[in-house]
């Protein structure tokens, strides 16, 4: 995967409940597939739904960001991030990530812990 679309190390940061929240979600992972080499990382996303638990309704919740994990080699190893020992990566778009103000990944306590770029 061309390093292009992952956001270089230094030009965004998570904060501590980011950072737990992408750590928990690694963790889910290794538990879920042991044996396999994850990144976790912070992606941006142009459109996101959700199920609602227990139905096959969705909800639409338009662009923003989300979790996912990668296969190690999938990762250029130059964006891959590391804070207290854990490894990440960012995939924000170029003009996503010119807009925002502070480039501070956080979650938000207000919407469920969802992320958010501020």
């Amino acid at each position: 995967m061309d390093a292009e679309y992952f956001t270089p190390s230094g030009l965004v940061i998570l904060s501590d409940a980011a950072l737990e929240l992408a750590r928990s979600y690694g963790d889910e992972m290794r538990l879920q597939r042991p044996g396999e080499d994850w990144i976790v990382v912070v992606a941006w996303w142009h459109s996101r739904r959700v199920r609602e638990k227990g139905t096959n309704n969705w909800t639409e919740l338009g662009a923003g960001l989300g979790l996912a994990a990668y296969e190690r080699p999938k990762v250029p190893a130059k964006r891959i991030h590391v804070a207290d020992g854990f490894e990440y990566a960012v995939k924000i778009p170029a003009d996503v990530l010119d807009a925002a103000s502070a480039k501070l990944i956080d979650a938000d306590r207000d919407d469920n812990y969802a992320l958010a770029l501020r």
